[in-house]
């Protein structure tokens, strides 16, 4: 029998396990992604293949994946994300889902929603999730299915929603804010207290995993950006300034990848996290133990070159979001500058010193984001 437990938001957890699994490495936190076909194909989208992909062949068979499941398990893996592409493609999901489930673990599942119907509701009512995360990219169809490119997404992904609040499975939504959305952020923030979802919005597009720049050209302003930040979510702006003067420099760009995080990719390599070129560790022939303490003693021994040069005389080294995963990327090494991360970090102090002006002088302390239509679709 399957005992269901009240659920619990992970982050509150986690705050508790980062440390001590700092200390030891423990690679308690990670993400699967199962594949990288999508049955949509955003304008935006770092990975999506289409639905029948020269490299399907390629992806982890299910007897693969609980393999590599039963082995992060015994690890220590607590918390696993499953992710793609788009989950449901794959026609295993659900023993992929119900076996990560039954090993104990906290499962999150990132979905665009038009593959679930009301069955899928079902399932994972009967077998609850930690939580669901659905994208959406609009309040309407025209917005929505203009980012998707696939006519129909917008209410296929409505009707799934609908499905999961009838048998009361908690989801939550997200979005990429960019060019071609973000006048439309009050719509999906509306759209998501109708069906009593939680809503988040990120705004960093990064490029396609296959070095493709294009999704760039949707990227909002690093002034918008920073406006965002500091409208949004001042008090977490506040934070990240405060302590400041509490870190250390080598603390500066450390995350959990590679720390207490990984990532295995739909063909089985091992990685700290998506974006990561340089650590890459082919699970076929090892099991994921060993894959992850090749990956931690090599992360380790490289870590000191993470930061650019001319970053680390940089006043806001601590609080700069530029990473050495999406240097890779952009600028096809690891320590060098994002300039564009640069510019929305040089924004942020900017703003947020401008606020804490305003509030001495007793001005109002959060101001209105520049106007939407200041941002130019592409």
């Amino acid at each position: 029998m399957f005992c269901a437990v009240a659920q619990r938001k992970f982050s509150e957890l986690s705050a508790v396990l980062d440390e001590a699994a700092v200390g030891r490495r423990l690679p308690y936190m990670g993400t699967i992604e199962l594949t990288y076909r999508c049955n949509q194909s955003c304008r935006h989208c770092y990975c999506n293949l289409g639905v029948n992909d020269r490299r399907m062949p390629d992806e982890m068979t299910t007897r693969e994946v609980f393999r590599v499941l039963d082995e992060a398990a015994d690890a220590g893996c607590l918390w696993l994300l499953l992710t793609g592409g788009e989950v449901l493609l794959r026609e295993d999901f659900w023993d992929i889902y119900t076996h990560a489930v039954r090993r104990g673990m906290l499962v999150e599942v990132f979905t665009n929603a038009t593959l679930l119907d009301e069955a899928g509701a079902a399932k994972f009512a009967a077998l609850p999730p930690l939580g669901i995360d659905i994208s959406i990219y609009g309040s309407c169809a025209s917005v929505h299915d203009s980012v998707t490119r696939l006519e129909g997404s917008f209410d296929r992904t409505v009707a799934a929603m609908k499905s999961l609040k009838r048998y009361n499975v908690r989801f939550s939504l997200k979005t990429i804010l960019m060019t071609l959305n973000y006048h439309d952020l009050t719509g999906m923030r509306r759209l998501a207290g109708e069906l009593g979802a939680e809503f988040r919005y990120d705004t960093l597009v990064c490029p396609r995993i296959d070095g493709d720049m294009s999704p760039a050209r949707y990227r909002l302003s690093a002034d918008v950006m920073a406006e965002l930040d500091i409208r949004d979510d001042y008090d977490s702006c506040e934070r990240i300034f405060a302590g400041f003067w509490d870190k250390k420099p080598n603390e500066a760009l450390m995350c959990g990848a590679g720390v207490f995080a990984f990532n295995i990719n739909p063909y089985g390599v091992l990685s700290p996290c998506t974006m990561f070129r340089s650590f890459q560790y082919p699970l076929a022939g090892r099991n994921f133990a060993q894959g992850w303490k090749a990956l931690v003693s090599d992360y380790d021994e490289r870590s000191a070159d993470f930061t650019a040069e001319e970053c680390r005389s940089c006043s806001m080294l601590l609080i700069c979001s530029n990473c050495p995963a999406w240097a890779e990327m952009e600028v096809r090494a690891m320590n060098r500058k994002v300039d564009y991360i640069c510019a929305y970090t040089r924004c942020l102090e900017k703003r947020f010193f401008r606020e804490k002006e305003d509030c001495i002088h007793g001005k109002k302390a959060v101001s209105k984001t520049a106007d939407p239509g200041s941002e130019a679709d592409d």
